[in-house]
């Protein structure tokens, strides 16, 4: 099963990256960017009901859970190559909303019901695929939009095209995953009061739903504008991709040397070293577009992503560590959906503070918030074990 779980982490996320890293540069072409907002939106208040989703794979199962997953996602990517108007941005934003969300607390409920004793190699694993899978993503997307202009009069359709039919591929290995019959039910027996969406709302769980509605909204108003930033500066479509993949790769060099030397520090404080780093590493991309220097806003995008690789790593060490305090299916429904909750404010306010300049005048405030997110995410880990330790 372990195996299967990397080859559904890759065909998720690297047709992801190349979408991604496409959408933005290719709406903005047609003059569509509002559009893009609109359908970034709907794909965060798709995926703002992960608690819904969540109870779904409780009563109909994971592999049910990742067949519909894989066909929304990978439809609603197909659909982001038809920027032609407001359906097509609200179908494409909600299909893939939905069917990201689905995949994504469907792969989670593979690893937790893993022997905790593979389950941190297998959350190493999985994240090395997925820094993997972004980087080749990125990387490949400015390649295949290059290589598809000479024979394609729209190459950017073409490859937001195969970016969708890449991930329903991976539907044709989903009827021979072999779960095991003494899976762990994510709702603990006595706990069914925690499925309900309100239950959020005693101190620990707000806080946490808090801090990543913060880092949600942050990274919404951030990452998604990033190619549209290095074509402002004059990149090339392969540069881009070059750019980003660089950034990605040194985070997958960095958080595997940090694995292996400091495996046993505590993650919550690591957490809050790599955030610091990446923090400043994101000042200095905002302060080189204001002042005009492309090679310190190359250098810092890739310091930024390679800093936020470790962070995402500890971050998931983290929850996974959380969730095994209490009610599993709770917290990855909460985190996910406090996260993409964030995202629809991001998204929402994403093309005034392009437009505006807001972030580039006043890096701070995102800055700012991202540091409060990490430290919100610290108090709930070092809470969730101080009770724990009480309880044993």
């Amino acid at each position: 099963m372990i195996y299967k779980i990397y080859f559904f982490y890759f065909f998720f996320l690297f047709p992801m990256w190349i979408s991604k890293t496409l959408q933005p540069i290719y709406w903005e072409q047609q003059a569509q960017l509002t559009l893009f907002s609109i359908s970034y939106v709907m794909m965060a208040i798709a995926g703002a009901c992960s608690l819904l989703y969540a109870k779904g794979l409780s009563r109909f199962g994971t592999k049910t859970g990742l067949i519909v997953g894989f066909l929304l996602y990978g439809c609603g990517l197909v659909l982001r190559a038809y920027p032609t108007g407001m359906a097509i941005a609200l179908t494409s934003g909600l299909m893939a909303g939905m069917g990201a969300s689905i995949i994504a607390i469907a792969l989670k409920s593979l690893i937790f019901n893993i022997d905790k004793q593979e389950q941190n190699k297998v959350l190493l694993h999985t994240d090395n695929l997925s820094t993997i899978a972004q980087s080749l993503g990125a990387f490949i997307a400015g390649g295949l939009v290059t290589i598809l202009s000479i024979i394609d009069q729209t190459p950017y359709r073409s490859a937001l095209l195969i970016s969708g039919v890449m991930v329903l591929i991976a539907i044709v290995a989903i009827p021979s995953l072999k779960i095991p019959k003494t899976e762990k039910p994510l709702v603990k027996k006595g706990s069914q009061k925690g499925t309900s969406f309100f239950h959020f709302l005693n101190k620990a769980d707000l806080v946490l739903f808090i801090a990543f509605i913060l880092s949600g909204t942050s990274w919404a108003l951030i990452l998604p504008i990033i190619p549209v930033y290095l074509k402002n500066m004059h990149f090339s479509d392969a540069n881009v991709g070059l750019v980003m993949s660089l950034g990605i790769i040194s985070g997958l060099v960095l958080k595997n040397l940090f694995m292996f030397i400091f495996s046993d520090k505590d993650k919550p404080i690591s957490l809050l070293v790599f955030s610091v780093l990446c923090m400043l590493m994101l000042y200095g991309m905002f302060w080189s577009i204001k002042y005009g220097s492309p090679v310190i806003f190359a250098i810092s995008i890739i310091a930024m992503y390679m800093f936020r690789t470790v962070c995402s790593l500890l971050i998931n060490l983290v929850e996974m560590e959380i969730a095994r305090k209490g009610n599993a299916e709770h917290i990855f429904g909460l985190i996910q959906t406090a996260f993409l909750t964030g995202d629809i404010f991001g998204g929402i306010a994403l093309p005034y503070v392009y437009e505006s300049g807001f972030l580039v005048n006043y890096p701070l405030v995102i800055i700012i918030f991202i540091l409060l997110s990490n430290i919100l995410i610290y108090s709930c880990a070092k809470t969730s074990a101080k009770s724990h330790t009480e309880l044993v």
